[in-house]
């Protein structure tokens, strides 16, 4: 068997980026930690690693993977953690696919599908989906017509929805507004911004930006106050 343990690879799941790197023929390591970044702190792996399920799922995997000596790492553990490097290197990593799988099940049970299904392509060499190497890849802000994307987003999205999005992707306001403004790669809540914002502008609902703090009278807010079709955030401020 070859080992390409240096070799990261970005597999786009679902708007999701999880890191793999393959080991052997019919494996691959995964970072958890970035898999698991759009969930929230809640939903860190240190946390799924002290529940029964994991420690049970675990133990079990083990006694298969001793019968059938499948091959992992020279360390011979399911869990390993990484510092330094680059960022998509560092956090907790599985050395095992079936670990992936199961942890995908316990983040959101939908998202667990995708990724039994992403697995199957990428390790029978079949592609998946987007296959994209973030590693040399500017921040978002930096990429052709990101800027252009965030002026129209926030024409049609108000601090209101971004709570919304915060809350249903069980990540902070400050994240959910990282990645508005191209500081933070997060596909899934970007996603959760572009469909907000089509809803909107098909409603002909329009907010002005919030990032703007009242001082005096604001023109822009007072033109709004006379279109009646235009909803307006009145208490915009930003937190």
């Amino acid at each position: 068997m070859t080992s390409n343990k240096n070799l990261i690879e970005i597999l786009n799941i679902e708007g999701n980026e999880v890191a793999v790197s393959r080991q052997g023929i019919n494996n691959c390591m995964v970072n958890l930690t970035q898999m698991a970044k759009p969930y929230g702190a809640n939903k860190a792996p240190d946390r799924w690693l002290r529940t029964t399920e994991a420690k049970e799922f675990l133990a079990a995997l083990e006694e298969e993977n001793l019968v059938r000596h499948i091959w992992r790492t020279e360390d011979d553990s399911f869990i390993i953690k990484k510092q330094g490097g680059h960022a998509n290197e560092q956090g907790t990593w599985c050395t095992d696919y079936h670990v992936a799988i199961r942890f995908a099940m316990w983040l959101n049970p939908h998202f667990g599908i995708a990724v039994i299904d992403g697995f199957i392509k990428f390790l029978t060499g079949r592609n998946v989906g987007t296959l994209v190497n973030t590693r040399n890849l500017p921040a978002p802000k930096h990429r052709e017509g990101f800027r252009k994307l965030e002026a129209i987003l926030r024409r049609y999205t108000s601090l209101a929805n971004l709570k919304e999005i915060a809350k249903r992707h069980n990540v902070t306001l400050h994240h959910v507004k990282d990645v508005l403004n191209g500081n933070s790669v997060s596909n899934p809540v970007l996603q959760s911004v572009i469909d907000i914002a089509k809803e909107n502008k098909n409603k002909g609902i329009t907010f002005p930006d919030w990032r703007i703090r009242k001082k005096g009278i604001d023109y822009s807010q007072t033109v709004f106050d006379f279109e009646p079709q235009d909803i307006v955030e009145l208490n915009g401020k930003e937190d």
